[in-house]
């Protein structure tokens, strides 16, 4: 609980067994509550599909007067922020805004257009001095291993030009997989970017944050995919040859496991400010399953980024 403009905040949750109902009698629910902020949760199946549900919410809020005051759930970290900047509250974030914490703050170098040829082979990476970064076990296995399988090992460089951010990751994996009826769930290499401004950073991926599988040609995959996973809120993506732009992507086996080279149009970012000395939250992760149901991720963060997007690394363009 903190203050806002002088007024109490409460964080709590009420549950609603009958969502429609409930909501056309809001104002009389709350005035049961000594707080001064509830979270109300609503199904949307409780109304019909004739009816607005966004009317009857902005019918029942307007019902609850000037004295009360509406925030969106990615705000309360920053609200809370300026609660202790104020000296209001102590320094512990509500848990749902707990921050972890992530590796060092990275840099990622602009290349000249051309520099970099996406062709499974990274020559041209240490030509222009692209360093490596060293992926780090991110996550417990998720299901029990067997005694030989090994967490696998895996380097990465990444760069950026006027159009593309280009990944390279080599990966040591003894067993590659790739699962054909979810390409996600497999072997794959994951980019992930928080570009949200800092009030509305939260746990959870809301508009503004970016998942993308790059998926290596193994098995019946005759070539790489690239996939942005759900949740990716913006609708005008540029890949998969939208707008006459699309995305590349190598990858190779090699004799301990398999090399993925790719570049993905910075026009799939809307959001960011591709220019030098802008910032970003960014990781590559690699996700590795094996046949047996193991799961075992590594991270340049150094956390389960594709769990909590607040344990992305600050990275800085260079």
């Amino acid at each position: 609980s903190f203050m806002r403009g002088q007024k109490a905040v409460f964080c709590t949750f009420v549950d609603l067994e009958n969502p429609k109902q409930s909501l056309t009698s809001l104002k009389e629910q709350m005035s049961r509550f000594p707080e001064k902020f509830l979270v109300v949760g609503l199904d949307e199946t409780a109304f019909s599909p004739d009816e607005d549900v966004v009317a009857e919410i902005l019918r029942a809020t307007q019902s609850l007067g000037d004295g009360v005051e509406f925030v969106r759930l990615d705000e309360l970290q920053h609200l809370h922020g300026q609660a202790v900047a104020g000296k209001l509250v102590d320094a512990s974030p509500p848990v749902f805004a707990e921050q972890t914490d992530a590796r060092g703050s990275l840099e990622v170098a602009r290349v000249s257009p051309g520099a970099i040829r996406v062709d499974g082979q990274f020559d041209d990476w240490r030509k222009i001095g692209i360093r490596e970064l060293d992926l780090v076990p991110a996550a417990t296995p998720q299901e029990t291993s067997t005694p030989e399988s090994k967490t696998p090992r895996a380097k990465a460089s990444v760069a950026y030009d006027d159009r593309f951010l280009y990944i390279a990751v080599a990966v040591d994996d003894e067993s590659l997989f790739v699962d054909d009826y979810n390409l996600a769930a497999g072997d794959s290499v994951v980019l992930l970017l928080d570009t949200r401004s800092e009030r509305f950073r939260e746990p959870v991926m809301t508009e503004g944050c970016y998942r993308l599988h790059v998926v290596p040609a193994v098995g019946l995959l005759e070539k790489p995919s690239v996939l942005f996973k759900y949740p990716t809120f913006d609708l005008d993506l540029v890949s998969n040859n939208r707008n006459g732009i699309e995305e590349e992507a190598v990858s190779k086996t090699t004799p301990g496991g398999y090399v993925l080279e790719a570049a993905i149009p910075l026009l799939n970012f809307p959001y960011l400010r591709w220019e030098r000395g802008a910032t970003l939250r960014f990781a590559i992760a690699v996700n590795d399953a094996d046949r047996n149901g193991r799961v075992a991720r590594l991270s340049s963060s150094g956390k389960d980024a594709m769990s909590n997007p607040l344990s992305l690394s600050d990275a800085v363009l260079r």
